[in-house]
């Protein structure tokens, strides 16, 4: 093994770290949209918001869905790199 990797395990050793911010990514995102409801001018939200005013509920949860795969998306992406920087830990369930 390389010291590097010794030195890695050691910082890395129980992954709570990695929780923590998905965690925090699943919080930020939340409020991010839920800001974007109130007071956006552009993005999701203010789409979202717009359709409501005109009752397109297509459009409402074409920007709902859109949300909830952006979220799956970037969550996806934070376990991947959780797994490669963690691969030698064992995984319960």
């Amino acid at each position: 093994m390389s010291a590097l990797r010794i030195g890695l395990s050691g910082g890395l050793g129980s992954a709570r770290w990695l929780t923590a911010l998905r965690v925090a990514l699943g919080v930020a995102w939340a409020t991010l949209v839920a800001s974007e409801l109130i007071a956006a001018q552009q993005g999701l939200g203010a789409l979202i918001q717009d359709a409501s005013s005109f009752f397109q509920l297509d459009i409402i949860y074409l920007g709902i869905i859109c949300i909830g795969f952006i979220a799956l998306a970037m969550d996806l992406v934070l376990r991947a790199v959780a797994k490669r920087l963690v691969s030698w830990q064992e995984r319960i369930a």
